[in-house]
């Protein structure tokens, strides 16, 4: 087990505990740590227990609700922002 680090601008982490504060689900581009390994947000300590791989063109038009956006939309527009066409 080892820690890893996590960023988010302050108004994604509020969008992210507001919906679950015991269970983070965050898309990156690429694995931040391993399953197992634990990071600390807001002095929680939080274990990383999946990593899956998604494309935009797939199922991860699911995920939206999971990361506390309030619509499919809002969704797409900040990935698309952070991670662009690819």
């Amino acid at each position: 087990m080892k820690q890893f680090t996590l960023k988010f601008t302050e108004e994604n982490l509020k969008r992210h505990l507001n919906y679950n504060k015991d269970l983070i689900f965050t898309i990156r581009d690429e694995p931040k740590g391993g399953e197992g390994d634990v990071t600390i947000i807001d002095s929680v300590i939080y274990e990383l227990i999946l990593i899956g791989y998604i494309t935009m063109k797939g199922s991860w038009n699911t995920f939206w609700k999971s990361e506390g956006f309030s619509s499919k939309e809002e969704y797409e527009i900040e990935i698309h922002r952070i991670y662009g066409d690819d």
